[in-house]
């Protein structure tokens, strides 16, 4: 870290010098503009571009060799979106086989504001069409909040019928999109101060918002397995002893309380919900007991969705244990 005094031309001015290194680096001279940024914590941010993007990257290139694993090309898609890149940009020497098209597709379909602006047998370019700053990450989790709570419930109104949920897929999908957004923020805010005014959250903010997607996200994933292993139970007073227990539970109602004591930052209330929470896996071994009889398959069928319900429960700790933490802010 450099240091730099203060001082006054024409009376009522103050100026300060930046060093030569960081001009020259940045290709500046003498009357180029340059631009400042104030942030939130009193820090002062000079950028020597201005181009207008709302807090992106410009651009990340992708090199597409013939014997590239398509589920490579997606997750460095989904690394450049979460990074904050504007334009993914992917090129091949060769031309490109179909399934790469089909990744750059499927990229699009779950990521948000991103479409396929060019494309031919060489390239695919792919553009952010959305501000950053247009969706609020509180927003965004709220919606998370909301997915997970029906997804639980769908499942345990499933298991009463011993059948299972439908559409938890496309839920579940909808979830990681959200979740995909909120890291992608959460990495352009970084480097862009300014943003954290224009949507009205403190950086701290937005790291807890950051966790928590993670966190939600998880669970939104144990719900999907949850539902897979109805059908290998399929024994119907089996599943309806199960549901009466998980209800009696309240894992629905301790995962809503745990997002709203986070929203509200709310130490007490978390606290009280961390409690409830840890009393409420006490149920966990009642749920292991209902596989002892049950045909082989049954058994681990429900010894799995016990886990599911435990880590659903300790992931509400977990939440609740960071609006404690956000609180102290």
């Amino acid at each position: 870290m450099e240091s730099r005094k203060l001082q006054m031309t024409g009376g009522s001015s103050y100026i300060v010098t930046l060093p030569k290194e960081w001009i020259e680096s940045s290709n500046l001279k003498k009357n180029d503009t340059v631009y400042l940024e104030t942030g939130t914590d009193g820090s002062l941010i000079i950028n020597s571009k201005g181009d207008g993007t709302p807090g992106s990257k410009d651009k990340r290139h992708i090199d597409v060799t013939d014997d590239m694993d398509t589920d490579l090309v997606y997750r460095l898609l989904v690394g450049a979106y979460m990074a904050g890149y504007d334009t993914i940009e992917l090129t091949s020497k060769t031309d490109m086989d179909p399934s790469i098209s089909n990744a750059a597709e499927d990229f699009t379909q779950t990521s948000i504001g991103f479409e396929i602006l060019e494309e031919d047998g060489r390239c695919i370019v792919i553009k952010d069409l959305m501000d950053p700053a247009e969706m609020r990450p509180r927003k965004s989790l709220e919606r998370m909040r909301i997915l997970v709570k029906n997804m639980i419930s769908e499942v345990l109104a499933a298991m009463r019928n011993c059948t299972t949920a439908p559409d938890l897929d496309k839920r579940d999908k909808d979830i990681d999109r959200l979740d995909w957004l909120i890291a992608r923020q959460n990495h352009i805010f970084q480097s862009r101060p300014a943003l954290y005014r224009k949507i009205g959250i403190s950086p701290e903010e937005m790291t807890d918002y950051y966790i928590v997607s993670r966190v939600i996200e998880r669970i939104g994933d144990h719900s999907v397995t949850l539902n897979q292993n109805l059908d290998a139970v399929n024994d119907l007073e089996a599943l309806r002893s199960m549901a009466s227990i998980i209800e009696g539970m309240g894992i629905v109602a301790l995962f809503n309380e745990s997002i709203e004591t986070l929203l509200a930052k709310d130490a007490i209330a978390a606290n009280a919900c961390i409690t409830r929470c840890r009393s409420a896996l006490d149920g966990i071994i009642k749920l292991h007991a209902i596989g002892t009889g049950l045909e082989a398959g049954a058994a681990v069928a429900v010894s799995m969705m016990s886990s599911n319900v435990k880590r659903i429960l300790e992931y509400s700790i977990d939440i609740a244990e960071i609006a404690i933490n956000s609180a102290m802010d």
